[in-house]
């Protein structure tokens, strides 16, 4: 979708002040802090192969 590096502070507010996604985070298999779904929004920057 063209996010990059600078898009991840913005994902990150969404994520935790979005309607309905608290539930999505509640139910992670760990705890969704900030710093984990900031990480994870991170490594998803690169391609996989």
């Amino acid at each position: 979708m063209g996010y990059t590096d600078q898009d991840v502070d913005k994902l990150v507010h969404l994520a935790f002040n979005t309607p309905s996604l608290d539930g999505l985070l509640g139910i992670a298999p760990i705890k969704a802090t900030e710093k984990v779904v900031r990480a994870i929004f991170e490594d998803s920057m690169a391609p996989l192969a």
